[in-house]
């Protein structure tokens, strides 16, 4: 997440804060535990689906969306909770 803020003072100052990326999932946990499967595996279905509602071919929507959870959870396993 990244805010760009006008100083409440200083009109002409402005203030850039960067924080962790929100994932998809309610929880860090879901994309790092085995034991959460069923959780990315309807998390990725889900992605899917929406993915063709939005007129993707469904090959080419499995390939990318495996591609955004994986990059999810390498984000989770860098995060801090």
């Amino acid at each position: 997440m990244k805010n760009i803020n006008f100083h409440h003072q200083h009109h002409n100052e402005f203030s850039f804060q960067l924080d962790q990326p929100s994932l998809g999932m309610l929880s860090r946990e879901y994309y790092l535990d085995d034991k959460e499967s069923k959780y990315k595996d309807a998390y990725l279905k889900y992605m899917i689906s929406i993915a063709e509602l939005l007129g993707a071919n469904h090959s080419h929507a499995v390939s990318e969306m495996n591609a955004v959870l994986d990059f999810e959870i390498k984000l989770a396993n860098v995060s801090t909770g």
